[in-house]
């Protein structure tokens, strides 16, 4: 984590007082790059870091900077009593070291307020709180760290099993989804670890890019997720009952909608165009709306509506 990384950096200055970006890089497992993107960071948020260029020279933090718990105010210790760790980073010995790594700062924090926090911040999706994700996170995050490549198959929409060779480059955790971003084929990709069916470890090792950052790989990915998640675009007729529920947000909702006819047909009924993943998740999720909703194209989709709705008269006619 990104955080993390950035107190090691202030903390190994003030330790040493001088140290070269490759010996940081070297410490902290990141490239000289990251370092001195961080260092900038750190820079333009306060601390007084410099760097010496030539022989003997380094990264430095000017003598006289006294940072530390002791000039805390009142404000800024309650805003760090708000600090949780997700549940989800608690399942890697790298989520219980920053509990721990806590618990020491806030028993060493001065003018700790005796009032509750004013806000709370739950990390987790809802229906997250008590899902765990076995032995898969633990297996993947020490592959990660130990540069294997993985042996893994998961399900695609069409219920087929897929199977193939990945190199893992880092976890993420979003709304209390564990996530991983892997290469394969030349190509950086993420998928979540809850998909994933079988999980081998292999003996191959690989290198990942110097110049590879998990935080702007994943930003990416996600807009490129969000951009290309809609393409499977379907055209309806609804009845006006419907309405509320195309135009309220709902959670978890599969679809975008494209268009919406202003001409009204016979009973109020209109047509519509709307954008989901695939024809899987269209069928299930029109299929909730029954006789409000009709059709009209793709006719694949038509057909298999058609098709389930069948089978579901005939379990109910006898």
């Amino acid at each position: 984590m990104r955080a993390d990384r950035l107190i090691s950096i202030v903390l190994l200055l003030q330790q040493r007082k001088k140290i070269c970006a490759d010996k940081l890089a070297e410490e902290l497992g990141v490239s000289v790059r990251t370092i001195y993107r961080d260092l900038v960071v750190l820079s333009a948020n306060g601390f007084p870091i410099y760097a010496e260029h030539g022989p003997g020279g380094g990264v430095c933090m000017i003598d006289e900077y006294q940072g530390g718990v002791k000039t805390l105010t009142v404000e800024e210790v309650d805003a760090l009593q708000m600090m949780r760790i997700p549940d989800p980073l608690t399942s890697l010995e790298t989520g219980k070291t920053m509990q721990r790594a806590l618990l020491k700062l806030f028993a060493s924090l001065p003018n700790q307020p005796e009032r509750s926090p004013n806000l709370y911040i739950d990390w987790n999706w809802w229906g997250r709180s008590k899902s765990k994700e076995g032995s898969h996170l633990e297996r993947i995050y020490n592959a990660v760290c130990n540069r294997q490549s993985l042996q893994v198959s998961f399900p695609l929409w069409n219920r087929m099993e897929f199977e193939q060779e990945i190199d893992p480059y880092g976890v993420v955790a979003k709304a209390g989804e564990w996530y991983l971003v892997y290469a394969n084929a030349g190509r950086c990709r993420m998928r979540r670890i809850s998909d994933f069916r079988n999980i081998t470890v292999t003996s191959r090792t690989f290198i990942r890019p110097e110049d590879f950052d998990l935080e702007s790989t994943w930003k990416r990915l996600c807009l490129e997720e969000e951009e290309n998640y809609f393409l499977y675009v379907v055209e309806i007729r609804f009845s006006p009952e419907l309405i509320p529920y195309l135009h309220e947000p709902t959670w978890g909702i599969p679809f975008r909608i494209q268009e919406i006819s202003p001409d009204i047909e016979a009973h109020g009924w209109r047509r519509c165009t709307l954008a989901f993943e695939n024809l899987a998740t269209a069928r299930n999720y029109l299929l909730g709306w029954g006789n409000a909703v009709e059709v009209i194209s793709p006719l694949a989709l038509r057909a298999s509506i058609q098709d389930f709705a069948q089978q579901i008269n005939m379990v109910y006619q006898e």
